[in-house]
């Protein structure tokens, strides 16, 4: 079973402090939430993504922006809205997953590794450190049941919405926050007119919940620079 935060208010938290949101588009046009935006979740997505070297020519890594400068308890906020179309050219029925809704399926080659779009990689429960500084993070997961996703049929396409942050987990200082709880950091990832990444769809029997019995990691490179961009997946 996905795990889920035990404070119920995370079901509406909105893109800042989550890092992205995820609606359901059919091929007609027709627009569905595909699953509430909260953190909180064991699910672990991504892939393996072999990282290049950073700041090769066509801006295709990360350089992040941000980190320490803001002093000791600094976090960088959410950036412009970008939205990611996943379309399914093919011929099979795919899924994306969500695990309890801050595991995002995509993940992006920085300078300081494979980070995910969502916090749900970097914190077993998708703690963001907004939430845990705040004190609305809970001090362990609970159940969320299946998790959450989104189908993906043949012709379909998914929008997952990004604020352009990436996530890695931090212990912070006693200072930040009494309690040193451990939790997802994102870190403002600036645009790039070939940004890489790696999105992984489910490919199994149980599709449009949070996780993926089967799955297959797909290398796309975008130019985010504008406010949108297609994936191709098939």
């Amino acid at each position: 079973m996905i795990r889920r935060p035990l404070v119920s208010s995370l079901l509406v938290l909105a893109l800042a402090s989550c890092g992205g949101a995820t609606t359901t588009a059919s091929s007609t046009g027709d627009a569905a939430t595909a699953g509430d935006d909260y953190s909180g979740g064991d699910a672990a997505t991504g892939g393996d993504v072999a990282q290049d070297e950073a700041g090769e020519a066509g801006g295709g890594d990360s350089g992040l922006e941000g980190g320490d400068a803001g002093g000791l308890c600094h976090l960088d906020p959410p950036g412009s809205l970008f939205t990611f179309h996943v379309h399914n050219g093919g011929s099979a029925t795919l899924s994306l997953a969500y695990g309890c809704g801050g595991a995002l399926p995509i993940v992006l080659p920085t300078s300081q590794g494979v980070l995910g779009i969502g916090p749900g990689p970097a914190d077993t429960c998708e703690f963001t450190c907004e939430e845990v500084y705040a004190g609305t993070a809970g001090q362990s997961c609970s159940d969320c049941g299946p998790g959450y996703g989104a189908p993906l049929a043949p012709g379909a396409t998914v929008d997952i919405a990004w604020d352009r942050r990436v996530y890695t987990e931090i212990h912070p200082d006693t200072q930040c926050v009494a309690s040193g709880q451990p939790c997802a950091m994102g870190m403002a990832v600036p645009a790039a007119a070939a940004q890489k990444g790696t999105i992984t769809v489910c490919t199994g029997t149980s599709l449009g919940s949070g996780y993926c019995s089967t799955s297959e990691d797909v290398p796309f490179t975008l130019d985010t620079t504008g406010s949108a961009g297609t994936i191709e997946v098939k």
